[in-house]
């Protein structure tokens, strides 16, 4: 009988070895074809570029294997979604050529991907690629733990916060769907929140051992690198200190700020040497790359992040007082000396400075931006004001009593830039406390799920979802984020994991 039952073993790693071994054939076969292919397109065709060639050989490799692996390995899902928030940027004519993965186009809707190439056959189609990889992912982990008997639903110390939150969410969503508001509009502004729950699910549910906890990490550093490298040739190659504008997304300089976070933090309590490594090899390019972004919000965020950082790495982090505290004390050091220094300076690398001088004596372009978000939020306060209990729902244009300067989109007339507004503005007193509870929620339950667990790289990844939350929160108030897909899926899938990992301490299987 035992005999019986080491046979059947044997034969059951023989047999997923197989598997493994022609699933990479597979992918390698597919990926020689499509690029046999491409190239024949290529040179029958004089008009096809080389950049469409590749974008067109790796969507359809991508078409073909993605689901393959992620049905076998539905964890690589979320790590590719990671990755793919990360380095897919919003696409730029100025930056094309310095950041290549902007070509790729995974968090825009296919309608609007089929317009942008010049058909509307694919106007129903009003989800994103991302969206596809995100249920794909779902259905995988679903189908193939009830199959295999091994399905538990872990709903993590969040969940209920955030179903509360959801219900006023849809609410919102319908409101403002039978007093006007626009289908499309509505849709675009609410698929975040709903990340919000289904990316924490699956946080939660697919992210249950240390590995893949450092799995996770190893995604945020090598996606944060690549794109700060992507920046800082953006920042000799298409603009220097003496632009005052965007280089990248706005939306880029956060991921820049959680890489300096996470390379401080690796740094101080030595949790993975390469991991160390890495990021410190990537940090100067993160540092360029903020410098280069000039967005003020960003600093605010690092500022208000950085302060809980220090007192959670002392509390978390007991053998590694002395590192910290000498840390402490040579950065209080350095920002004794930069401020003065740099307090009257112009230049880029004085960016730190200007953004905490700005608060109360702000240049003229800061004056400008600054003059323009305050006309804006008494919009926002008057429109939130005519309704101001059940909200004014989402989908519709917020009413300009102080006319705005008129700009590039037509999304600022209903996606303005003080995101903590909007959600008071779009879903009312009790929809807005119920946001705000997330917030307080996850700041006092993150650290009580901290101190119960006692692996570094869990303390890490909880450590980076707590001020991950704070980041959001403040970075919103300035360029809104809470309808960002990129930032609302990384957040929540933090959230996710931070709220689990008492199991995943007790599951460790590193």
């Amino acid at each position: 009988m035992l005999d019986s039952n080491l046979l059947s073993t044997t034969e059951y790693i023989k047999a997923k070895r197989v598997r493994s071994n022609l699933l990479l054939f597979c992918m390698i076969a597919s990926l020689i074809v499509i690029l046999g292919t491409s190239a024949l397109l290529f040179f029958m065709d004089p008009h096809i570029t080389v950049s469409g060639v590749f974008a067109f050989a790796l969507a359809v490799f991508a078409i073909i294997t993605i689901p393959v692996i992620i049905w076998n390995y539905p964890r690589f899902g979320l790590y590719f979604l990671i990755v793919a928030a990360i380095i897919f940027a919003e696409p730029s004519t100025t930056t094309l050529a310095t950041v290549p993965t902007s070509l790729i186009k995974l968090w825009i809707n296919i309608s609007t991907i089929g317009q942008m190439h010049g058909t509307n056959a694919l106007k129903p189609l009003s989800f994103s690629p991302a969206e596809i990889v995100m249920i794909l992912t779902t259905l995988a982990w679903l189908i193939r733990s009830i199959s295999d008997r091994t399905f538990k639903f872990r709903p993590g110390a969040f969940i209920w916060p955030i179903l509360i939150y959801l219900s006023f969410v849809l609410w919102g969503y319908v409101h403002g769907l039978t007093t006007g508001g626009d289908r499309v509009m509505a849709l675009y502004e609410v698929r975040a929140q709903v990340y919000l729950l289904l990316a924490t699910i699956l946080g939660a549910n697919l992210i249950t051992e240390v590995k893949h906890v450092k799995a996770v990490l190893w995604s945020l550093l090598i996606g944060s690198g690549i794109l700060s490298v992507f920046g800082t040739i953006t920042y000799f190659v298409v603009g220097t200190a003496a632009s005052d504008q965007s280089l990248l997304a706005h939306d880029d300089t956060l991921f820049f700020v959680r890489l300096v976070l996470l390379t401080f933090i690796v740094m101080m309590i030595n949790v993975d040497k390469k991991m160390r490594a890495w990021a410190i090899f990537f940090l100067p390019f993160a540092i360029i790359s903020i410098i280069g972004n000039q967005r003020r919000a960003s600093i605010a965020a690092f500022i208000i992040a950085f302060i809980p950082l220090l007192p959670l790495l002392w509390v978390n982090f007991k053998d590694n007082r002395k590192q910290i505290g000498v840390f402490l004390v040579v950065f209080a050091m350095l920002s004794a000396i930069y401020l003065p220094v740099a307090w009257n300076a112009k230049g880029a690398w004085a960016l730190p400075a200007r953004a905490i001088r700005s608060q109360s004596d702000p240049n003229a372009r800061d004056e400008s931006s600054d003059f323009y978000r305050m006309a804006e939020s008494a919009d926002l306060r008057y429109t939130r004001d005519t309704n101001p209990w059940l909200g004014y729902g989402y989908g519709k244009q917020f009413i300009e009593v102080v006319p705005l300067v008129r700009l590039t989109t037509s999304f600022l007339d209903y996606l303005p830039h003080n995101g903590v507004l909007w959600v008071w503005m779009r879903l009312g007193n009790f929809g807005f406390l119920a946001f705000i509870m997330i917030v307080v929620f996850v700041l006092i339950r993150g650290p009580q799920l901290l101190s119960r667990v006692s692996n570094p790289y869990l303390k890490t990844i909880g450590i980076l979802a707590i001020l991950d939350v704070l980041m959001i929160y403040i970075y919103g108030k300035y360029d809104l984020q809470i309808t960002n897909p990129h930032q609302m899926f990384i957040l929540s899938l933090q959230l996710g994991i931070l709220s689990n990992l008492p199991f995943i301490n007790s599951n460790n299987k590193l």
